[in-house]
């Protein structure tokens, strides 16, 4: 809830004692109270961007899974990968990976 539903909430539970109805919906992410969405703090293109500035060479990719050994997702992931930029939108999950180049 953000700070203003949760102050409603409260005002209605003291004039009614009726607890607030706020249903999980599947995908629905945790906000805080000043409305940050915590899971998506940061852009991880931006990320990836600031860790080149120090001198790594850096990437971010948006991952869609695979880890379980299936084949079919592992393969959808690659490609969707390769399209991250335009693709990322469609996944909660990413990797941002950088290694120490020679020069650094």
């Amino acid at each position: 809830m953000t700070r203003e539903q949760l102050v409603g909430a409260v005002s209605a539970y003291r004039r009614s004692e009726a607890m607030p109805e706020q249903t999980y919906r599947r995908g629905q992410v945790a906000v805080d109270p000043e409305g940050w969405v915590l899971e998506r703090l940061l852009d991880p293109f931006e990320l990836a961007s600031g860790l080149r500035a120090l001198g790594l060479d850096a990437r971010a990719y948006g991952y869609w899974g695979g880890a379980g050994r299936n084949r079919a997702i592992r393969i959808t992931n690659r490609v969707l990968q390769r399209a991250s930029r335009i693709a990322i939108s469609t996944t909660e999950n990413f990797r941002v990976v950088a290694t120490k180049t020679r020069a650094a």
